[in-house]
């Protein structure tokens, strides 16, 4: 299932959340037990800044998909949609692992142009002096700083050249967590084969201190190498340093992450990885990927 974000607040306010404050917003999606017991499970949906799992901004899709043990999809609509959260009521009619996804959205579309050799974010007229955003977790690979000196990442469309090549880009966004009733179980861990997206090796409900968590990351199926991925320990808020752990796959797509202390983790990567240099063209698509889960002793 691919659907588009729905943003139903006024245009500006859609902005912000995608433009401005994607800067550095990260989604994600917490369940309120990793471990069910009942024959439901709620989830939180939202954007936070530096503070897991602080919500600041909901995160709004039509439907979230409910992947079942027994491997079927189903389209969950969420309960409510707060000022700072939404709230997602999923059934758990039978034992085993539940996969939990907003799917693939467009969270934000970018235009960019070449301008003097270099290519540059395109400010729609009469869209202020925003800055281009600067955290690749939300933003994706291009919202990273240029590569060298020359003309700044951002251009307003007055400025742009007639004749400039231009490209449109879009981040899209994947947010994603698993529970278990009962035993876990794999057939809601197997990838579909498109977009980007984690493959668990260690079961994302058995991650254990000692042992640690193993994942291989694919785009349309093959293996993604390359590609940083950062995760950040929940209830750090105090902490100069926000980042518990971060690995880069190798050639295999795989990588593996340790842990010093157990606790609520969220796991973010973007593809394409990488800085890329200002004269090259952006690709037209970049994947933003995040993953909630649990770490017990």
């Amino acid at each position: 299932m691919r659907k588009a974000i729905i943003c139903s607040l006024a245009t500006a306010a859609c902005a912000l959340a995608w433009g401005q404050a994607a800067s550095s917003h990260t989604p994600y999606l917490l369940p309120n037990a990793f471990d069910a017991e009942r024959d439901h499970i709620t989830l939180q949906g939202a954007l936070t800044e530096d503070d897991y799992f602080n919500p600041d901004i909901p995160l709004k899709a039509e439907v979230y998909e409910e992947t079942t043990p027994d491997g079927a999809h189903l389209a969950i609509a969420p309960t409510a949609i707060l000022k700072d959260v939404a709230v997602i009521e999923a059934p758990l009619a039978q034992s085993g692992t539940y996969r939990f996804s907003t799917g693939a959205f467009v969270g934000r579309k970018m235009s960019m142009a070449n301008v003097g050799g270099r290519w540059a974010m395109v400010r729609p007229a009469g869209g202020g002096e925003r800055r281009p955003p600067t955290n690749d977790h939300a933003a994706g690979a291009d919202g990273g700083k240029p590569a060298g000196d020359g003309p700044p990442q951002a251009v307003a469309e007055a400025d742009v050249p007639a004749g400039a090549a231009r490209l449109q880009v879009e981040n899209v966004m994947t947010v994603e967590t698993y529970v278990s009733k009962g035993a876990p179980t794999e057939a809601a861990l197997q990838p579909s084969g498109h977009g980007f997206e984690l493959k668990p090796i260690t079961h994302p409900n058995g991650i254990y201190m000692d042992q640690g968590f193993a994942f291989q990351l694919l785009i349309d199926g093959a293996p993604a190498a390359g590609v940083g991925v950062t995760v950040y320990r929940s209830g750090d808020i105090y902490d100069e340093h926000k980042i518990a752990a971060e690995a880069k796959t190798g050639a295999t797509g795989e990588a593996k992450i340790s842990f010093e202390r157990p606790g609520v983790y969220l796991l973010t990567a973007h593809y394409p990885g990488g800085q890329r240099a200002q004269d090259t063209p952006p690709q037209a698509h970049a994947y933003v990927y995040s993953l909630t889960f649990e770490v017990t002793r």
